[in-house]
């Protein structure tokens, strides 16, 4: 399933945003905005093109009983590859810790304006074969609503990141 979320920064830059993106210092305050867990920074290098990060998150996910089969909720835990080029421009991809097997995702990040925003674009795709098949929409679904609500919620920490307060 395609998906898109929009995080609306009421007086950042592009750039200030990008820029609180590529420091590791602001992860650790994002632990109470939708996580199960501190996101943890495994990478962080600058090039010449821009930003490699990979981060390890935990989402909290509301899926369907009959999905525990196939997906156990506190097992979903990835690592998010994003390449940020220096305009706030990106891509990304998401490496299932558990659940490589059946659930891939990915995308671009576009971040423009004063004050800015940044939406992530993608795909996720689960495939629970024939016997999760009637619940792997909604599996989907739940995953996406939980990235959307997630990446919302960073908004105020950023905000108070780059303000310093």
């Amino acid at each position: 399933m395609k998906f898109s979320a929009t995080q609306a920064f009421t007086s950042l830059s592009a750039l200030q945003v990008t820029e609180a993106y590529a420091d590791a210092r602001l992860y650790p305050t994002f632990r109470s905005a939708h996580f199960g867990d501190t996101p943890e920074v495994l990478d962080l290098s600058y090039g010449a093109d821009g930003i490699d990060l990979a981060v390890r998150y935990k989402l909290k996910v509301d899926l369907p009983a009959a999905a525990e089969a196939f997906v156990q909720a506190d097992k979903l835990t990835f690592v998010e590859y994003t390449t940020l080029r220096h305009d706030g421009s990106g891509a990304f991809d998401v490496a299932p810790d558990h659940y490589g097997h059946i659930l891939e995702a990915g995308g671009e990040i576009v971040t423009r304006g004063q004050p800015a925003t940044r939406t992530y674009n993608g795909t996720i795709t689960v495939d629970l074969g024939w016997a999760g098949m009637m619940f792997q929409d909604r599996v989907e679904r739940g995953i996406a609503d939980a990235l959307e609500e997630a990446l919302k919620l960073q908004v105020p920490f950023v905000e108070k990141f780059v303000s310093g307060s």
